[in-house]
């Protein structure tokens, strides 16, 4: 007798019904007040709907009424903590008031429906400055579905702080060994060491990335510095121009082994047709006009001649700089050569 008879169900589902599309055509035309007072009556007629929250919490969310959207979200994931867009809803709350703490505990559950989360919570981690858990993550990441630039710049902005480069060495020394095909691990770890004045560990990884793969260009890199300090300007030179000719090598280093170059060859003219040779390489660059910096180079100690000589190699390409004129006419004065 207790029963509720079968003509008050229907009229209450009737009810809930027409209640429940009246807040989705309200939210539709981003009236939120009006909204969230059909659901209300939802509520009440249907008290543990999750559904009815979910709703709740996303008009809440547009009103920008964070406290009660993530409530709402909070008490739809306690009725029906399977279903993932609850969960969302709750970290879209986080992410616009900027609470990151509460958000790692969210994401941290949403990984257990998607692993794609795990990028999210990488960033999260950058902005609670975790950045410990943000490198041992972002290699583990790097290690079963491979590098993204998003995470490369954040190790890069990790690795600059030396407290976190042991853990980084650590790291390649491991990857190398699982992948010594892979030249990246190489060149991140030579970086490493160099940046660290740790010139010999540096080296032996060159030798080691020469050997793996000999074809590298990179190994190149480090391989010239060590001949050059070893007084080695034959060897220097072979590895110089197998990194001028590479496509691979960023331009900045190619100028800064040239300037290198240059001081090493101060006062070895036996090396003057290789510099021409080294030059020659920079032909198209539109950022430096490497003839003209040479000349300077020479210039500024005085060596006139050589000074002239690039100053004359640099007109031919760009004869209105006037600059460059100026000061060949002082090299050239300073030669007593008059004619000229």
């Amino acid at each position: 007798m207790a029963q509720t008879e079968p003509e008050a169900i229907a009229v209450a589902e009737d009810e809930f019904q027409n209640a429940f599309y009246e807040s989705l055509l309200q939210k539709g035309i981003e009236n939120y007040d009006k909204a969230i007072t059909a659901l209300e009556k939802c509520k009440k007629l249907q008290p543990n709907n999750d559904v009815v929250y979910f709703e709740m919490g996303k008009n809440y969310l547009g009103q920008k009424n964070y406290k009660d959207s993530y409530d709402s979200f909070e008490k739809a994931t306690q009725i029906n903590p399977k279903n993932q867009w609850y969960w969302v809803g709750m970290y879209d709350v986080c992410y616009e008031t900027k609470d990151f703490a509460q958000a790692i505990v969210i994401v941290t559950k949403l990984i257990e429906f998607k692993k794609e989360y795990q990028e999210d919570l990488v960033s999260l981690y950058m902005n609670t400055q975790q950045f410990d858990k943000a490198l041992v993550l972002i290699n583990e990441l790097n290690d079963t579905v491979g590098k993204t630039d998003q995470r490369e710049n954040y190790k890069a902005q990790i690795l600059r702080e030396s407290k976190y480069q042991n853990a980084e060495k650590e790291n390649l020394i491991d990857q190398i060994k699982k992948f010594p095909k892979e030249e990246s691990n190489y060149i991140a770890l030579i970086f490493l060491y160099s940046e660290n004045n740790q010139e010999d560990k540096a080296l032996e990884v060159t030798k080691q990335l020469e050997k793996e793969i000999p074809t590298s260009d990179w190994a190149q890199v480090s391989l010239f510095k060590h001949h050059l300090n070893n007084n080695d300007g034959v060897s220097g030179v072979q590895a110089m121009n197998k990194v001028l000719a590479s496509d691979k090598i960023d331009s900045k280093i190619k100028h800064r082994m040239l300037n290198e170059f240059l001081i090493f060859i101060k006062d070895k003219p036996e090396f003057d047709k290789d510099l021409e040779k080294a030059i020659s390489y920079f032909d198209g660059d539109k950022e430096v006009k490497v003839a003209k910096e040479i000349g300077k180079f020479y210039h500024n100690k005085s060596d006139w001649d050589k000074a002239a000589k690039y100053y004359e190699k640099h007109l031919k390409s760009n004869p209105e700089d006037f600059e460059t004129q100026l000061l060949m006419l002082q090299a050239y004065t300073e030669k007593q050569r008059f004619d000229l």
